[in-house]
């Protein structure tokens, strides 16, 4: 007998054709709430499917991958992606199947399996987080006005936000964070910026800012407030080459666990999501996910 398949779509996808139909062999479920979506999660893991497909982008892999991971067993589910979203950076970096016919392509074999680390993100008085990207300071403010003033939230589109607000004085003064990583001790300052993936390589148009990345599975981008020759930089930053004049106020590396502390909102996976009850925010990228991917 085939290992059933469960193919979840978000109702409110902005992209792609419509979902297939249901067969002995595969459940499809379009929950357009959350509520919906825990139950066909549920019906899914009570009806034995190994492998889900993700129909969306991603924020519908990020509160798909959220309950899911609590629903089976560790290692219990294999994922595949149809990028169908606003934003579709996950798949960019995990794969994705062919939209026009992604659970033939399962049917068939052969697909190589990627294992990636996720985000596990916890907050006071608010459920776990799992997903891939998360910012703040600058991030989020040219995140919110792609959302408020354009209407989008393209990952691309965010990035050319962000250039534009680089003469903004109240951007480069950033905001204040309290940041530790493993355990060290933590360090309150003014951020511009600060950025955490797990996706492993570029994240968009052969951007990857991250250097010295060998400490752990938790990539980070820390830019201090009023950093100098801002626009100078940007390129050098984007590009994960930084010149040695910059690194004390441009800092980057990697770790097993970030801690932060910050009063304003964070983004995770292109959405906002306000901190814990205490302001507090845990990271940390112990659990790995497996991808499906041609």
């Amino acid at each position: 007998m085939a290992a059933k398949i469960g193919y979840i779509r978000n109702a409110r996808s902005t992209g792609g054709g419509s979902a297939p139909p249901a067969s002995t062999d595969l459940l499809v479920y379009a929950p357009s709430n959350f509520d919906e979506l825990e139950t066909a999660l549920h019906e899914m893991q009570r009806a034995g499917v190994e492998t889900l497909i993700i129909d969306g982008g991603d924020g519908t892999i990020r509160e798909v991958l959220s309950r899911s991971h609590d629903i089976w067993p560790a290692n219990g589910l294999t994922y595949a992606i149809v990028a169908n979203g606003n934003t579709n950076l996950i798949a960019r970096s995990a794969g994705a199947l062919p939209q026009d016919d992604p659970v033939s392509a399962i049917q068939r074999g052969g697909l190589l399996e990627t294992r990636i680390p996720m985000l596990k993100i916890d907050r006071k008085g608010h459920p776990s987080l799992r997903g891939f990207i998360m910012g703040a300071g600058a991030y989020e403010t040219a995140t919110r006005i792609a959302q408020e003033e354009i209407a989008s939230r393209h990952g691309l589109q965010v990035v050319l936000t962000i250039l534009k607000l680089i003469f903004s004085r109240g951007l480069r003064n950033g905001d204040v964070f309290t940041v530790s990583h493993d355990g060290t001790a933590a360090v309150t300052e003014a951020r511009m910026l600060i950025g955490l993936s797990s996706l492993p390589g570029k994240l968009i148009f052969g951007l990857e800012p991250f250097w010295n990345t060998d400490a752990g599975p938790i990539r980070w981008l820390d830019i201090a407030a009023n950093p100098p020759a801002l626009l100078l930089s940007a390129p050098f930053v984007a590009l994960g080459k930084p010149r040695r004049w910059m690194r004390q106020r441009y800092r980057s590396g990697s770790s097993q666990m970030v801690e932060l502390t910050l009063s304003n909102d964070l983004v995770i996976d292109g959405e906002r999501f306000a901190p814990g009850s205490d302001g507090r925010v845990c990271v940390t990228a112990a659990e790995t996910v497996t991808f499906l991917t041609p």
